[in-house]
């Protein structure tokens, strides 16, 4: 939410691997992820780990998302709404999904291809149905 489409990282990514070309050092860009902020969806991190797996990326700091005080987004959590709009917001509450969504960000290792694969099966048939917003 409130975050800039994925080309602004691309430009930022590119500038910063010339800047250190350019300065003759050698660093990285270490992502940092959260699964299951409220509004994003299984559909929505299947989308980031297509992205994450064209890009060549495997990301290995993934975190859930926690309420914190005086937050808006923990405000969206408990409320279920959009405190922009008033409109009602997905969140995703159930433990098993909120593993599947970080399963889907680790999908480069083993041990999560079950529930990754649970959760493009969800995925799927909640598409099917017509519900995206419930996968």
């Amino acid at each position: 939410m409130k975050k800039p489409p994925i080309d602004s990282y691309e430009r930022f990514a590119q500038a910063f691997c010339q800047a250190s070309e350019n300065a003759g050092k050698e660093q990285y860009l270490v992502p940092y992820f959260i699964t299951g902020h409220p509004g994003s969806t299984l559909v929505g991190h299947h989308r980031a780990r297509s992205l994450l797996e064209a890009k060549g990326m495997r990301p290995r700091q993934v975190q859930d998302f926690i309420p914190t005080p005086m937050a808006m987004a923990t405000a969206m959590y408990h409320t279920g709404l959009d405190p922009f709009t008033g409109k009602p917001v997905y969140t995703a509450t159930d433990m098993r999904e909120k593993k599947m969504m970080k399963a889907l960000l680790f999908y480069w290792d083993p041990p999560n291809w079950p529930l990754a694969r649970e959760a493009l099966k969800k995925r799927d048939g909640a598409i099917s149905s017509g519900r995206p917003h419930d996968a």
